[in-house]
């Protein structure tokens, strides 16, 4: 059809519709087009007439026929009317209704189950059983059924129907329209004698048809307790209301939860606030006690988005707004609230939340009752995964949602923590790396096993998505230290999954830095499981610490000559260590340049002993890690000559290791500098002791020392030849007196390591 034309026809009066381009369903008789009222964008649909020649000039007279009937028939269940243009004849005719889809339509995408086919039915009872006393219909079919917006069964296509009363009806016409109609559609003939050509049984026969085709489009089986009366009305054995009165009868209709209240629930928009509650009550009780709640995927589309959850978040407004409304209506409104968030998270239909609804959950968000919180967050992750971005969470429900973590009751802390991975998406990134982690700390050290529990697990969900954190490895370090030290084993374990599902995340020298050492402690825990789980764990970080390693060796082979010579410094020292005694032989180097450098040849001037160059062999022992411990000099100005050699007082063995331990100076390095090697005692002259003796430091509060296994006078020289003075006899009678003041030494392990 073109289109064009259409407007064409529609240029002497103005159309107060918006009608899409192309036709959103056809039938024989009529185009179904979406279009807009457009003085307050109201959904409607409109029928456009057709009529392709198939069955000359009569297709006219059953589509200007149709035009009356649903002009004259105004009841619930025939498709609500808006207007109708028919100035220009059938070629112009326009039917507009309130939007509606096909049945057929709606069989094939929605799936609707047997509840959601039972409720229609319903629907279709209600009508018949006002019509059959007034009228024929003559031509009922799955064609000419139709779904509003609220999933209420309407019909439309009233083109056979006759009104019984002797006086308007036309059997023979009414048998001329329902030939014509049924070759329109593709039916077979039928012959005049036939029942489905007898006005008193038409509607029975054709009702019959249409259940056996409705439940194979939907492709349900036909409840077992209508099979018989299903049959006989097919084949014309049972009136259409002794149909109806024997199916209501059944064991599957009276099963339905809903069926009874039904009625109900269609009048409700002229219902007060107080009626309106009533209902929604006892919707509530045959929600959770009827099984409704298994059915409610089974509906007809519109049914739950346009008729149920409007109301309902209706309903609960109302109690919001109440004076004391919370107290009154506390238990009703928690039922409610669990009523319309699980409808509206399982409902396929509903895609979008409406205003209200987002007022609704705003509102509740801010009350303090533990109840309705907790129904909150139970929905809260499938809300914001059916429905990403559409509700302000970070703005107007985070900041009431994360006082949940602070609650008093335990069970509401835990269900907040939960729910954390799912609202991430959600949160500002100041949010999420400052509040959540200062709360998930907290949880941390809770009191309650389970929630320390879950929240190493949170922290394993939300670890990858914590990209803004400039410390993002040393806080997820920490974290898992912390949990592998709880005594909780279900808490250990957990630390332990999450250092496992961490493992791409940490860099190579966190891992060889911090990792590794947070894992070895467990494997030494008392729990069999969590040895075991952190021996493996152990492994595959350190293969992933051994391929980084195995990648720099492999990149090390490449470099310049002076780094082959490097590491071949590096290899010798390794293999003199590896041959054992390392610590006594490099103390016994020390001890031969030491004596090699007090042995003084007699053309060696002695009065300057003080000066670095009577040192003379030391200065040659460049490259030895003893140059600064044997080339320095240990005081700021040469000591002077003694007219008498200082008296011998018997001493401690341990005193001088005490007094060089004293007056020993900490040298502090920079990463450019190498940390002096610490001297010993034999590196320097023998302090001379003075003759009155101090009480010797016990041995309990002697500092230990690295060379205590050497602490050994060395053997007395020779005796000096005449006229020769014995460099012993040059030691000064006076104590000497460092430069600066000693400092008591600090063991640094962690600088040193």
């Amino acid at each position: 059809m073109n289109f064009g034309s259409l407007f064409k026809n529609l240029a002497n009066f103005q159309f107060p519709y918006t009608i899409e381009s192309e036709p959103y369903h056809s039938t024989p008789l009529w185009d179904l087009y979406r279009g807009q009222r457009k003085k307050d964008s109201h959904d409607v649909t409109v029928f456009k007439a057709k009529c392709d020649g198939a069955a000359g000039s009569n297709c006219d007279e059953l589509i200007m026929h149709a035009m009356h009937m649903i002009k004259v028939i105004r009841v619930p269940g025939i498709c609500p009317l808006l207007d109708v243009f028919d100035s220009n004849g059938p070629d112009a005719l326009f039917i507009v209704t309130e939007a509606v889809t096909p049945l057929s339509t709606a069989l094939g995408e929605a799936g609707i189950g047997e509840a959601g086919l039972l409720l229609g039915l319903h629907d279709l009872f209600r009508l018949f059983q006002v019509l059959e006393p007034l009228f024929y219909i003559g031509n009922l079919s799955l064609e000419n059924l139709f779904v509003d917006k609220q999933g209420n069964w309407v019909l439309f296509g009233l083109e056979c129907c006759y009104e019984k009363a002797p006086e308007k009806f036309d059997r023979f016409k009414f048998k001329d329209y329902i030939k014509m109609w049924r070759g329109l559609h593709g039916f077979p003939p039928v012959a005049d004698g036939a029942k489905s050509l007898d006005p008193s049984l038409i509607d029975a026969i054709a009702l019959g048809e249409l259940i056996e085709a409705l439940f194979e489009a939907a492709k349900v089986r036909i409840p077992s307790d209508w099979g018989k009366y299903v049959q006989g009305l097919a084949q014309g054995r049972m009136t259409l209301t002794g149909f109806i009165q024997r199916v209501e009868q059944t064991a599957t209709w009276r099963g339905n939860p809903l069926l009874p209240i039904y009625d109900e629930l269609k009048l409700f928009h002229i219902k007060d606030a107080h009626s309106k509650l009533q209902i929604m009550q006892k919707f509530e009780q045959y929600y959770f006690r009827g099984g409704t709640r298994s059915l409610a995927s089974q509906f007809t589309p519109g049914f739950i988005g346009q008729l149920i959850v409007p109301e309902l978040v209706e309903c609960l407004s109302w109690i919001l707004n109440q004076e004391n409304g919370l107290i009154v209506f506390n238990r009703t409104l928690v039922k409610l609230l669990t009523v319309v968030l699980s409808l509206v998270v399982e409902a396929r239909e509903i895609s979008e939340l409406s205003e209200g609804m987002k007022d609704m959950l705003y509102l509740c968000s801010k009350l303090t009752d533990r109840q309705i919180r907790f129904v909150m967050l139970i929905f809260l992750p499938r809300l914001l995964e059916k429905f990403p971005k559409q509700l302000d969470f970070s703005g107007r429900i985070f900041p009431f949602y994360l006082q949940g973590m602070l609650d008093t009751d335990a069970t509401l802390r835990l269900q907040t923590l939960k729910t954390i991975p799912y609202i991430i998406g959600e949160l500002t990134e100041r949010q999420l790396n400052n509040e959540i982690l200062r709360s998930i700390a907290k949880t941390q050290v809770d009191a309650n096993e389970e929630i320390r529990m879950w929240t190493v697990l949170t922290i394993v969900e939300i670890s990858d998505r914590l990209s803004g954190v400039s410390n993002r490895d040393g806080v997820l370090a920490t974290i898992y230290t912390k949990s592998l030290r709880d005594p909780s084993i279900s808490t250990r374990l957990a630390a332990l999954y999450g250092l496992k599902m961490s493992i791409g995340i940490f860099q190579v020298e966190v891992i060889a830095n911090k990792v590794l050492t947070v894992i070895a402690p467990s494997l030494l825990d008392k729990d069999r499981v969590v040895r075991v789980r952190a021996k493996e764990l152990f492994g595959l970080y350190l293969a992933k610490l051994e391929e980084e390693a195995s990648l720099q060796f492999e990149k090390g082979e490449g470099e310049g000559e002076s780094e082959n010579e490097s590491s071949d410094d590096h290899t010798a020292f390794l293999q003199r260590f590896e041959q054992g005694g390392y610590f006594a032989r490099d103390l016994a180097d020390i001890v031969d340049k030491f004596m090699t450098g007090l042995s003084v040849s007699p053309e060696d001037n002695l009065d300057s002993f003080g000066s670095t160059a009577a040192y003379g062999g030391f200065s040659t022992m460049s490259g030895d890690p003893t140059e600064t411990l044997l080339g320095s000099g240990r005081w700021a100005t040469p000591p002077a000559s003694s007219a008498e050699p200082a008296e011998v007082v018997p001493e401690d063995d341990d005193a001088g290791w005490d007094a060089e331990d004293s007056s020993w100076d900490s040298t502090t390095t920079t990463p450019q500098e190498t940390k002096p090697v610490r001297s010993s005692i034999l590196s320097r002259p023998r302090q001379p002791q003075s003759t009155t003796r101090t009480a010797a430091t016990p041995a309990a509060k002697r500092k230990p020392s690295i060379l205590a296994g050497a602490r050994r006078t060395p053997p007395a020289a020779a005796a000096p030849a005449r006229g020769e003075k014995s460099i012993l006899s040059r030691r000064p009678a006076g104590t000497l007196t460092a430069t600066t003041p000693a400092e008591p030494e600090e063991d640094d392990w962690d600088s040193a390591w």
